[in-house]
């Protein structure tokens, strides 16, 4: 038999009420939540939301002000800049969004050196970096898109350059009057006193804004630092795992006790997006245990049901992505989602199989699919829209400091 009251006091705490003597025992009172069952609406727990990697940086406050850029000149020391790209402008020299420039390497792969006046990139980071900064096209809008860019070529199609050739390219671009130069490039350094350093942190001094990555070492720690970036005033720039990661657009539609929920989910394809012909397929998950981690992993016994004309979905884990897709694409699965485990990293899924085509999702998308299915519902999927209509995914592992990629 139990013995008790139910009391609300402002004076006393838990320790001060065990102290009376006619107490043996006190608990808190806790609030309990029911349980939901599960309904169709769950899909908007794991719809994807608008995607812009400048809400994360504050640019967008800078263009909600109406600032791009305009009348800036920005030198991207790099591996030059593929100009002819239409979200740069499509051509080099005065008038183009790229004006000027200077190739200190020319298009060899290694000794000897044949420096010209072309700065076109021959390997892609260059051209990488000058988008973020201001590229520009109906699905992109670079930091500062209405800026002129000068692009220092420093590295020919092998991999490495030299202190002395980054010197040449600061010293060329406060020559040519940028007022920006950004180097997405360092060696691990940390010290204020290196050559390279001591150049940047005397344009500083000149009235040179001088952006230099800080490296992508954050597996090293927060003070390990960089090259050129440790200079006195430079402005050391690290990056981190963005806490709502990009990805391509699809519409699932989950029906449940007559009831119909259509929203937005976003996927991350392997090696191509799926066709625009995939639309209002059901998907459908072999196994209903969102805990299996070894779902796929195993060939599926005779007499499962064929999966030509429907999605498959299947939980990521334990074997890799090929085995799963080989195995369902051996019962008829052409388009495979697998979605992720509640921890893993969202990755773009690597195959050495192009006889199908896979793709992940997120972890809450795959148990809102799977419950819908598991209480009786169906989900079909739409890959009818523009898988270049980038959405945004939540992303766990976001804030991590990154271990590699474009600072």
């Amino acid at each position: 038999m139990f013995r008790g009251a139910s009391i609300v006091t402002e004076n006393l705490n838990l320790d001060e009420i065990l102290e009376l003597s006619y107490v043996s025992k006190v608990w808190h009172n806790e609030v309990i939540q029911l349980e939901p069952g599960v309904k169709a609406g769950l899909a908007d727990e794991a719809a994807a939301v608008a995607y812009s990697s400048h809400n994360s940086t504050g640019v967008n406050k800078l263009h909600d002000q109406g600032i791009y850029g305009k009348g800036v000149i920005v030198g991207v020391v790099d591996t030059g800049i593929a100009y002819r790209h239409p979200a740069l402008g499509g051509g080099f020299g005065p008038g183009f969004k790229v004006a000027a420039g200077y190739d200190f390497y020319g298009n060899g792969n290694g000794p000897p050196r044949v420096p010209d006046n072309d700065p076109d990139d021959q390997q892609g980071h260059g051209t990488h970096v000058a988008g973020i900064i201001a590229g520009k096209n109906s699905y992109w809008t670079g930091v500062a898109p209405e800026a002129t860019l000068y692009a220092y070529k420093v590295f020919d199609q092998a991999a490495g350059t030299d202190t002395a050739t980054l010197i040449d390219s600061f010293l060329k671009a406060y020559s040519d009057g940028v007022d920006i130069i950004s180097a997405s490039i360092g060696g691990t350094n940390g010290w204020a006193n290196n050559a390279w350093a001591e150049v940047a942190s005397r344009l500083v001094e000149e009235g040179v804004v001088v952006v230099i990555s800080a490296g992508n070492s954050g597996a090293a720690g927060p003070v390990y630092g960089s090259s050129g970036s440790s200079g006195k005033n430079v402005l050391a720039v690290a990056s981190v795992e963005t806490e709502v990661f990009p990805a391509s657009p699809f519409r699932a539609t989950f029906k449940l006790d007559g009831k119909s929920n259509t929203t937005t989910l976003g996927y991350l394809p392997s090696t191509d997006y799926f066709p625009p012909t995939v639309k209002d397929w059901p998907i459908v998950a072999l196994n209903l245990d969102t805990t299996a981690a070894a779902d796929g992993c195993t060939p599926y016994p005779a007499g499962t049901p064929r999966l030509d004309g429907k999605v498959a979905l299947v939980r990521r884990g334990t074997c890799s992505f090929t085995i799963k897709q080989q195995n369902l694409a051996a019962i008829g699965a052409k388009y495979i989602l697998i979605y992720n485990t509640p921890t893993g990293a969202l990755v773009t899924p690597s195959t050495t199989d192009f006889n199908s085509l896979i793709a992940l999702i997120t972890a809450k998308a795959g148990e809102a699919i799977v419950n819908t299915i598991k209480a009786g519902g169906n989900v079909t999927a739409d890959f009818s829209v523009n898988p270049e209509q980038v959405v945004g995914l939540d992303y766990p592992a976001g804030g991590r400091p990154n271990v590699r990629g474009i600072s």
